[in-house]
């Protein structure tokens, strides 16, 4: 029988996007008769724009090559081979294929998964009771920092809103958090970006404000009842040992004694697990509590058995309610939040009911449930076209809901015997945090059916009849020793780390070489560094693998440092430009961070008030650190700031010329040019210059030349804010290993490989006790208590998933290597922080690195494969010159404004228009 279901499991460098692409062109030239129109019967889907842009060209360069060059492409000997064509019946085929594609371009069905899915809700927008011209909101996090504003805003007004955010405030500050309590609800409500967090809201809905204030005095009452009960008892038994002049040395065991239970209880650090672990069991059945070489052994024989008494009193009591106790706990610290959470998902929703938006991530809820109740045919009506073959790309990081939208799509091609592909490597599903679920991709093709649905299990069966499973096993990216040096790595860690249901995603890591040659190289560092030179040491390191890679024959191009965080990647970008190596990075050179920026807005929050001596001390600081004044002229500037003399008269004693009015009659954009004039601020670093004033600018036209609504915008606006430097430059790549994934570089150099592989966070979680009326909660899942609380078996599940995650950022990173790996894993000396580094160390203490700091395999010999640098050119923008003649506009309006060149202008571009007209064929 055929197998119409392929699924390919690949590893990092396996070509699984080729493969993807060979069997899109094997579908689109398979039939003579069909050419025409076989490509439209085909959807690719990928995640990323980018992914199905890249795709696209792919396919249309290979079509290409077949169809115009002398010499047939790898791709098309294969399909020769497989299609059993000759290389001229290819050839003649593809060229009717491009052509049409070219001819057609909007029926070249490659695109994203949200692509597809918007058009299918743009369908089904009034069967969904969607406003006909519904908005899409792309910026979830954007949306929400809005709706949490909109929040704030109702203090003084709302009284209830004002209660919240004032239990809330005081809650954090009993916790010594973070004083701004606006990041932290923002942090909060990332909850609602979750794929499954609208059936938690559902849930959570049934409960009304009044039932969860009165739950969370439940639980504070209860947690009183708790303590003081445990207190007053073991009050008694310490009173009745201290009354009877008892000592430590009168109990068995003295200092670790069975009487410590009792000062644990007092303290209230005592759980049922401990209790029941404890001596004090056995003391106390037995009412042995005196030491054999007591003195006031017949004292304390006496008053044993009130002792046991007491401490089974507090075992029984504590065995009974240290569950509940734990749970209140838990709960009650997340009650003020839940409640905000429930305001601010009321305040979204009729905020997206004003502006008629639509969630990208609703889609999928919204067609899960059109797809579930109408026939496949009736959707393909409704769409105005007929796919027959699915090829899906990137499967691990789809979403649950995305998958069961595809399925009934796939089971009816199927049906119809036609061909499916689904593309995936579960190692690198790094997006979980998006909802993707690689479980799906390992189970394949087994579908997770949690509602016993008898419908997905006729589709399963669908899947299970159709299926062939494939491994990409060659790897054609990296040299021997990366290669050797990741499967040996992984298979030991995915050993080590990994349990059911996510061990069977690394079974067939194992890669074969395509690379035979000795060659290739890896180098580990994990030192423990005194923590102030850490930073130093990683950017000296990195600064030497630089230097050595240059000397040996590669260009800067060559070379991407990967980083976990863009704090750290800042911190390296930064440095490098500093001491002048080409860096590029979108992720890296905010502009936040460049120190001429910073001054411009200290001058200009100067010029909005006054009164604030510490921007005025900043823009003293900058003329400190480029050398226009001397250190004893800038503290005593200070002093006499400090006196509140104005800036402008220090800057003109100072011999810096500019206006105490620089906004006069000027906008935003005039007035700073005014500031980089006068202090110089164009001489270094002008590349930053630049694109802050482009941002300066866009912020004129989109807004106003407010200069309070401008450090409002600034404030958001600079968080993403960097400068754009083309990808072709020669320059050194500095990127998070998230935005790596899919790319490859000659050099990768993994900077600040020591980040933690679990972090507690907030997860909803669904509440089952017989004394809690609360359907669902959210609980941060620290791994302290959660036994007690009854969420053990949801921590231990979020432990693994995260291990998973962080195991898989690690096999993204090592893996975009070619010729060489730099794994840079220091950590500070007094880290006590569980990291990933500790993963590295297990390994190389199992290969019999004793531990080292310095691991090596493989050569470092000079550059080896010619990597193809296409447009390689050195970036670099000339200084902006401004002119601070307000002139020199009117004088250019005047020169254009002339007739007599107006005239002459016009007839030379009538003359060219003519004999551009008259061109017909190339060699005209």
């Amino acid at each position: 029988m055929l197998q119409n279901f392929v699924v390919y499991k690949s590893s990092a460098g396996s070509g699984k996007t080729f493969t993807l692409v060979k069997e899109y062109l094997r579908l689109s030239l398979c039939d003579e008769k069909k050419l025409n129109y076989n490509y439209r019967r085909i959807l690719a889907v990928t995640f990323t724009n980018k992914a199905a842009s890249e795709m696209k060209s792919r396919v249309i360069n290979a079509l290409n090559d077949i169809a115009h060059n002398k010499k047939m492409p790898f791709v098309g000997t294969l399909l020769c081979e497989e299609l059993n064509l000759s290389s001229t019946q290819l050839q003649q085929r593809a060229q009717i294929v491009l052509t049409q594609i070219l001819h057609h371009y909007s029926d070249f069905a490659i695109g994203t998964i949200d692509s597809f899915t918007h058009k299918i809700v743009k369908t089904f927008a009034h069967d969904l009771k969607l406003p006909v011209n519904f908005n899409i909101e792309l910026d979830t996090a954007g949306f929400y920092d809005q709706v949490i504003s909109t929040l704030f805003s109702l203090i003084g007004e709302d009284e209830e809103v004002s209660q919240l955010l004032t239990a809330y405030v005081l809650e954090k500050a009993e916790d010594n958090a973070s004083w701004d309590p606006e990041k932290q609800i923002k942090e909060f409500s990332a909850l609602l970006h979750k794929e499954d967090s609208s059936q938690y809201i559902a849930l959570l809905n049934t409960v009304d404000a009044d039932e969860l204030e009165n739950l969370r005095k439940q639980f504070l009452e209860f947690s009183a009842y708790y303590r003081n009960t445990i207190k007053t008892e073991a009050q008694k038994a310490l009173d009745l040992i201290s009354g009877n002049g008892l000592t430590v040395q009168d109990f068995v065991n003295k200092s670790r004694g069975p009487q410590q239970f009792f000062k644990k209880c007092l303290s209230g650090d005592v759980h049922v697990a401990e209790t029941l672990e404890n001596d004090i069991q056995e003391v106390t059945t037995s009412n042995l509590w005196t030491h054999k070489d007591s003195v006031n052994k017949a004292v304390l024989e006496k008053i044993s058995p009130e002792l046991s008494r007491i401490a089974q009193t507090l075992i029984d009591f504590i065995s009974q309610n240290d569950n509940y106790f734990s749970l209140c706990q838990a709960l009650n610290k997340q009650m003020v939040p839940l409640m905000l959470l429930k305001k601010i998902e009321a305040i979204s929703v009729e905020k997206k009911s004003d502006e008629r938006l639509v969630f990208i991530s609703e889609f999928n809820q919204k067609i899960f449930e059109i797809i579930q109740n109408e026939p496949t045919p009736f959707i393909y009506e409704r769409l105005g076209e007929r796919y027959q073959h699915y090829l899906l790309d990137e499967f691990q990081d789809t979403s649950s809901l995305q998958w069961q939208n595809i399925l009934p799509l796939l089971d009816n091609s199927l049906s119809n015997a036609w061909f499916n592909l689904i593309v995936g490597d579960g190692k690198q599903s790094i997006y979980r945090w998006r909802n993707a679920n690689v479980k799906q991709f390992a189970m394949l093709p087994e579908i997770i059916n949690k509602s016993g649905d008898a419908l997905i299990d006729d589709r399963a069966q669908s899947l299970r009849r159709n299926f062939s499973g494939k491994l990409l096993d060659t790897n054609y990216r990296s040299l021997k020793h990366v290669v050797e040096f990741n499967n040996s790595i992984f298979g030991y860690l995915s050993a080590a780390l990994l349990g059911e249901p996510y061990y069977n995603i690394y079974a067939d890591q194992f890669q074969k070489s395509k690379n035979t040659d000795d060659l290739g190289y890896v180098s580990i560092h994990s030192a423990k560094i005194p923590g102030p030179d850490l930073d130093a040491f990683n950017l000296n390191l990195i600064t030497s693998q630089i230097n050595q890679a240059i000397a040996d024959g590669f260009q800067y191009n060559d070379i991407c440092i990967l980083v976990r965080n863009n704090s750290h990647g800042n911190t390296i970008a930064n440095y490098l430009v500093e001491h002048k190596t080409p860096v590029v990075s979108s992720d890296s050179l905010l502009l936040k961070n460049n120190f001429e920026i910073n001054t411009i807005l200290c001058y200009l929050k100067y010029l909005m008030n006054p009164q604030d001596v510490l921007s005025a001390a900043a823009v003293l600081n900058y003329l400190l650190q480029s050398k226009k004044i001397s250190e004893k002229d800038f503290h005593r500037y200070l002093s006499q700031l400090s006196r509140h003399t104005s800036l402008f008269l220090i800057l003109k004693a100072c011999h810096i010329k500019i206006e105490e009015d620089v906004f006069g009659l000027s906008n935003l954009l005039d007035s700073c040019i005014k500031i980089i004039n006068a202090l110089e601020l164009n001489t270094h670093n002008h590349v930053y210059i630049r694109f802050f004033l482009d941002e300066v600018n866009e912020y004129l036209v989109m807004r106003n030349s407010n200069i309070t609504s401008f450090f409002d915008w600034w404030e958001i606006r600079s968080k993403n804010a960097s400068m754009v430097i083309p990808e072709n430059t020669n320059a050194v790549k500095i990127m998070t290993i998230h935005a790596s994934k899919g790319l490859e570089f000659p050099i990768v150099i993994v900077a600040y490989c020591n980040w933690a592989y679990y972090k507690a966070g907030d997860n909803w979680v669904n509440v089952s006790h017989d004394k809690v009326k609360l359907p669902v909660a959210v609980i941060s899942l620290s791994g302290k208590n959660t036994k007690a609380t009854g969420f053990e078996t949801r921590f231990e599940a979020e432990k693994e998933a995260q291990v998973l995650d962080n195991l898989n950022l690690l096999y993204v990173a090592f893996t975009r290597a070619v010729e060489r790996l730099h794994i840079i894993a220091t950590v500070g000396e007094r880290n006590t922080q569980k990291t990933v580094r500790d993963w590295l160390k297990q390994f190389l203490q199992d290969q019999n690195q004793n531990g080292g700091e310095f691991f090596e395999t493989g050569r470092l010999p000079a550059k080896q494969l010619d990597h193809k640098n296409e447009n390689n050119i050195p970036f670099y923008l000339h200084p902006l010159q401004f002119d601070a003649s307000p002139n020199v506009v009117r004088i250019k309006a005047a020169y254009l404004n002339n007739t007599e060149y107006t005239q002459s202008a016009k007839k030379q571009g009538i003359t060219i228009h003519w004999i551009l007209s008259k061109i017909t064929h190339a060699s005209d």
